[in-house]
Parts: C-alpha cells; sequence; structure tokens
C-alpha cells in the first residue's frame, strides 16, 4: 500500500490509453502462448521470431545485417545465431568477400520445421479472429505495425 495518496489529477492529463500497459501485457501473452506451444517443437518464442526473419527477409545474410533486421543487439544476435546453430537450424559460413565475416543460412532441418511453425501461428490468429472478430484483428494489426515503424 503507498504511503503517499496521490493527488487528483485532470482529466486532461491523464493518458488515454496506457499503451505502453496494454502493449506490454499483450506481448506478455503472446509470449507465453508461443513458449508453450512451441515447446513441442522445442524452440522458444525468440527462437521462433529469429527464424522468422531468416525466413521471411531472407538468409545468406551477415551478423550485423541479421541484427539490425531482427532488432537485436549485436551480442544478442551472436547468442541466438551460436544457439541456432548448435540447435542445427542455421549454419554460418565464411563470407567470400571478408574471411573475417560469416554469412548465416538456414539449415534443411529449419526449412522443414517452417510448416510446423505457421501451424501454431494460423492457430493463434484463428482462435483471436473467432474471439475479436477477423476485421479487428486486422485493424489491431495495421495499427501495430504504423507505430512500429513511427520514429519514436
Amino acid at each position: 500500500m503507498p504511503t503517499k495518496k496521490l493527488k487528483k489529477i485532470s482529466l486532461e492529463y491523464y493518458p488515454k490509453y496506457f499503451l505502453c500497459t496494454l502493449t506490454s501485457n499483450l506481448t506478455k501473452k503472446i509470449t507465453s502462448y508461443y513458449n508453450h506451444n512451441l515447446q513441442d517443437l522445442g524452440i522458444t518464442t525468440q527462437q521462433f521470431l529469429a527464424l522468422r526473419v531468416l525466413y521471411y527477409e531472407g538468409d545468406n545474410v551477415g551478423l550485423g545485417e541479421f541484427a539490425k533486421r531482427a532488432r537485436l543487439q549485436k551480442s544478442s544476435a551472436v547468442s541466438m545465431i551460436k544457439r541456432l546453430e548448435r540447435m542445427g537450424y542455421v549454419s554460418k559460413e565464411p563470407n567470400p568477400n571478408d574471411a573475417r565475416l560469416v554469412i548465416i543460412k538456414l539449415t534443411d532441418m529449419a526449412y522443414d520445421m517452417h510448416p510446423k511453425i505457421l501451424d501454431k501461428v494460423i492457430e493463434l490468429e484463428k482462435y483471436l479472429e473467432k474471439q475479436i472478430g477477423d476485421k479487428n484483428l486486422k485493424q489491431l494489426s495495421d495499427s501495430i505495425f504504423k507505430i512500429v515503424e513511427i520514429d519514436l
């Protein structure tokens, strides 16, 4: 229990949406769903997101480009790629233009798992469409995408 009472604040200064709280709660729910449902595939939500970048934005990239696309710090990207390599989902090859660098490629194992991951994603999307309607889910998705693209 707080020791001090908050002063009454005029509604004009009160946030309308509390987007930070809403998006944090949404992220926790979706992450929990994926962690639970991807468990049988042996991957986590973070690994799924990293693989998604390589599936849809292209593999055959350097570590720096992967980190940028995945919106990860380079040190986090290094750890993720090492983990995915140990799991057999990516391989690293020397960059033909610069032997100090490596190129990240998806393995056959990663491509074989892709349809199984998609099944989990589609399952969640269908459930959410049933709960809030496909138009509402599309509008939410479009709005989130627009916010993500804003330079804040």
